[in-house]
């Protein structure tokens, strides 16, 4: 996210919140493991679907997209990846003329406009991809788009635009969203501010987690311009979301552990190889 605005003495002043300098200093690396795993759910899914559909007498799941269109998709993916640019598109192109309706392949022709230089032809694409976010076969893909879109602002410099991709992802938050009867933001904040992220980190654990990059980036974006208070609400669920991740990571690992404090977790983290994509 690119500084805009910054107001030095009043960010001295908001590191000085009670804890926020602990959640600052977390979450200053941006990792994009959180939404790897649907990509490799979709390649499981088009190897499942070739593999049942040799099947006789087999009803193939999927079968919404045949199996020549995953086919088709993933030979693109694999161009894609090889730079191939020209011969991606054609496969995509042919994975929708194949299953009629194919929100993933639209994506992917976007990630290739985008891989080109073409930003409008990418966003137009997001775009169709995301108006046809019904028909994604995993549904959390439709924040795979709206973080597409909000980086493809982002790198124009459009920040307002940005801000409400990653707005509509927040959205979903249940969480986050607050209702005349349900106030749990507001809560979480009270005992943030009256005490501290340590007792917010015990008293909550939260399952979700395609917000998190979202809450995190918006959290930047307003602390860099200023608004200090909307800065608190996203950094701080953009930590609960991932100390959630790091308890349930060490909880597997040691029936008997119990969260304490931030710290005690990290240097229990720390020490263990199979955590380093959760901590620097």
């Amino acid at each position: 996210m690119k500084n805009q605005c910054a107001n030095g003495g009043k960010r001295e002043g908001l590191l000085k919140v009670k804890g926020l300098s602990q959640i600052v200093r977390f979450w200053k690396r941006k990792d994009e493991h959180l939404f790897s795993w649907t990509k490799s759910l979709r390649a499981v899914i088009a190897v499942g679907v070739l593999a049942t559909s040799a099947l006789p007498g087999v009803a193939v799941f999927g079968e919404d997209k045949k199996p020549a269109a995953w086919l088709s998709f993933e030979q693109g993916n694999a161009l894609l990846a090889r730079k191939e640019y020209g011969q991606a598109l054609q496969q995509y192109k042919n994975a929708i003329s194949t299953a009629g309706i194919f929100p993933e392949a639209e994506m992917a022709i976007g990630d290739v406009y985008q891989e080109e230089g073409e930003p409008d032809l990418a966003q137009r694409q997001y775009e169709k991809a995301y108006n046809l976010r019904n028909a994604f076969y995993v549904s959390e893909s439709k924040y795979d788009v709206l973080y597409k879109l909000a980086n493809l602002f982002e790198e124009q410099d459009l920040f307002k635009l940005m801000e409400d991709k990653l707005t509509e992802i927040v959205a979903d938050d249940r969480h986050f969203a607050e209702t005349e009867t349900l106030r749990q933001r507001t809560q979480v904040e009270k005992i943030f501010f009256e005490r501290g992220i340590d007792r917010i980190l015990t008293l909550y654990t939260f399952d979700d987690t395609f917000a998190t990059n979202a809450h995190s980036d918006l959290g930047w974006f307003y602390y860099r311009t200023g608004r200090y208070s909307q800065s608190v609400s996203h950094l701080l669920y953009a930590v609960i979301y991932r100390v959630s991740e790091l308890k349930v990571f060490q909880a597997e690992k040691d029936f008997d552990f119990q969260f304490s404090t931030l710290q005690d977790l990290l240097s229990r983290v720390r020490a263990d190889p199979g955590a380093a994509k959760y901590v620097d």
